[in-house]
C-alpha cells in the first residue's frame, strides 16, 4: 500500500490512464470509421446489385404475367445470391425470389416500407433492418422501374444479407481491440519497467543517505557523468565529505577537551538545567566517593554539603541567563573536614534555552594548613618575644627605681638584660633568615652555557 501511493506510482497511474484514454479514443474512431466504411461498402454492393437487376429486367422481354416475373426473379436471385422483390404500385408484392408464388398474398403491404417510400420520392431508397421472412438483418435498396409502358411503374428491391459485413466488422473490431489491449499491456509493462529502473538509483541514494544518517560518513553514491541523478549524487557525496570532516574536527576537539577535562587537578562538576549532576572529571571522582553512582543526583546527595546545594540553586535560579554572569564562590569542607575546597560556580547557557552550571573545586587544604602553621608560628614568636621583653622591661624598671644600686645587683641585672637581648636578636635573625629563604625559593638560578654543545 505504501508503494501504491508513492509519487512515481501516481505518475505511472496517470500515464496509464492517459494512455488508456488515448487508445479508447483511437478505438472509437476506428470503430466509427470501420462501421461507416463497411456500411458504405455494403450499400455500394447493394447499389451495384440493384442497378444490375434493374438493367436485366429492362433487357428481359416476354414478361407479361406476374408468375413469369416471379419465376424470373427467383432464378435471378438464386444465381446472384440475394433476395429480389418486385412491389406493385399499390404496395402489393407480386414477385419475390425467396417466397413461393402461392404465399405472396400472405405478405404484408410494402407501401409503407422506408426504402419503398424513398424510391418513389427519390431515385433510390435505402434501409437496414431485421427481416422476419429470412430471419436475418438485411440491407434493402429499392428503385422504381417500369416493366410495361402501359402500367404504372413499380419498385424493384434487392435485399442483401448484412451478416457477412457485420461478421467481418466484428472480426476486425475484435482484432483491433485485442491489438489495442496488447499494445496497452506492452506499453504499461515497459513504462513500469522504466519506472523500476528509475527506482534503483533512488533506492541507492536513499540507502546511502540512511547510512550517512546512521554515522557511516564514508558512504558514497557513484553515478557516471551525464546520469540524471549525477548532480544529486555529487551533492550527497559533498555533504557526506563535509559532515565527515566536521565530525572528525568535533571528535578531535572533544578528545582534546576530554583530555583537558580529565587532566585538570581541580575537580570539575557539571550540572544540567535541573541542577543535577551531569558529568565530572577524574579529579572530582577522587574527591567524591562512588562518583559514577552520583551521576543524575543533586550536589547535596553527592557531597552532603548544604552550602554547596544552596549556592548551586542560587546560580541556577539567576535570571541573567548567560555565561557572562559573575561566578559564585564559597569554601566547603569534605571528608569530615579533612579537605577544604574553594568552589567557584558559574552558570552556563545553551542555544536551546536550557541552562546548566559548572562548579570548579580547588583544594586549599594545604593552604589552610600552612596558614594555620603561620598563625601558630606568629603566635609562638610573639610569645617568645614577649617573655624576654617582659624580663628586660622589669629589670630595667628596677634599675631605674634605685638611686644607687648595688654594683653586684647591677651587674647581675645587666647580664639578664643582655642575655634576653641576645635571645631576641637570635630570634629576629631566624625570622630574617626565613624571609630570605622564602624570597630565594621563587628565584631562578641562571648560568652561562655553550649553545653549540
Amino acid at each position: 500500500m505504501k508503494n501504491l501511493f508513492s509519487s512515481k506510482m501516481r505518475i505511472l497511474c496517470c500515464f496509464w490512464l492517459v494512455l488508456l484514454a488515448a487508445l479508447l479514443l483511437v478505438c472509437w474512431f476506428y470503430y466509427q470509421s470501420l462501421k461507416k466504411e463497411l456500411s458504405s461498402e455494403a450499400q455500394k454492393r447493394a447499389d451495384q446489385s440493384l442497378h444490375l437487376v434493374h438493367w436485366m429486367l429492362g433487357q428481359k422481354e416476354g414478361i407479361e404475367r406476374a408468375d413469369q416475373l416471379h419465376k424470373y426473379l427467383t432464378d435471378l436471385g438464386r444465381e446472384m445470391g440475394f433476395r429480389i422483390t418486385y412491389i406493385a404500385p399499390g404496395g402489393r408484392v407480386t414477385a419475390d425470389s425467396e417466397v413461393p408464388y402461392s404465399h405472396l398474398d400472405s405478405l404484408d403491404n410494402h407501401a409503407s416500407r422506408p426504402e419503398v417510400i424513398q424510391a418513389r420520392s427519390q431515385e433510390t431508397g435505402f434501409a437496414t433492418r431485421f427481416s422476419r421472412t429470412s430471419q436475418e438483418e438485411l440491407i434493402y435498396l429499392a428503385e422504381t422501374i417500369s416493366l410495361n409502358s402501359s402500367a404504372a411503374p413499380g419498385v424493384v428491391r434487392v435485399a442483401i444479407p448484412y451478416s457477412p459485413f457485420k461478421s467481418r466488422f466484428n472480426r476486425l473490431s475484435k482484432v483491433f481491440i485485442v491489438t489495442v489491449l496488447l499494445a496497452f499491456v506492452v506499453i504499461a509493462a515497459i513504462s513500469y519497467a522504466l519506472i523500476r529502473q528509475l527506482d534503483k538509483p533512488i533506492q541507492t541514494m536513499i540507502a546511502a543517505t540512511e547510512a550517512i544518517g546512521q554515522g557511516d560518513y564514508r558512504q558514497r553514491v557513484r553515478f557516471q557523468p551525464g546520469h540524471e541523478f549525477y548532480l544529486l549524487a555529487r551533492s550527497i557525496n559533498t555533504t557526506a565529505e563535509l559532515i565527515d570532516r566536521q565530525i572528525q574536527t568535533i571528535s578531535e576537539q572533544k578528545q582534546q577537551l576530554e583530555a583537558i577535562f580529565n587532566g585538570m587537578k581541580e575537580g570539575l562538576m557539571v550540572l544540567d538545567s535541573q541542577g543535577k549532576l551531569k558529568d565530572l572529571n577524574m579529579a572530582m571522582a577522587e574527591i567524591i566517593p562512588f562518583a559514577v553512582q552520583n551521576i543524575g543526583r543533586r550536589p547535596l546527595e553527592a557531597t552532603m554539603s548544604l552550602d554547596l546545594q544552596k549556592a548551586c540553586d542560587h546560580v541556577l535560579s539567576n535570571s541573567g541567563g548567560d555565561s557572562g554572569d559573575y561566578p559564585h564562590s564559597l569554601q566547603i569542607a569534605l571528608r569530615g573536614g579533612e579537605s577544604i575546597y574553594d568552589v567557584t560556580i558559574v552558570r552556563l547557557a545553551d542555544g536551546s534555552g536550557g541552562a546548566g552550571a559548572i562548579a570548579v573545586f580547588h583544594d586549599i587544604s594545604e593552604l589552610k594548613r600552612l596558614e594555620k602553621v603561620r598563625q601558630d608560628f606568629v603566635a609562638n614568636v610573639s610569645h617568645e618575644l614577649r617573655t624576654p621583653l617582659t624580663s628586660i622591661k622589669g629589670y630595667t624598671e628596677t634599675l631605674l627605681s634605685q638611686q644607687s644600686p648595688d654594683p653586684e645587683a647591677l651587674f647581675s641585672f645587666l647580664q639578664v638584660i643582655l642575655r634576653n637581648t641576645d635571645h631576641m636578636v637570635k630570634m629576629v635573625d631566624d625570622l630574617l633568615q626565613l624571609a630570605r629563604l622564602e624570597a630565594q625559593s621563587g628565584q631562578t638560578q641562571t648560568a652561562v652555557v655553550d649553545a653549540v654543545e
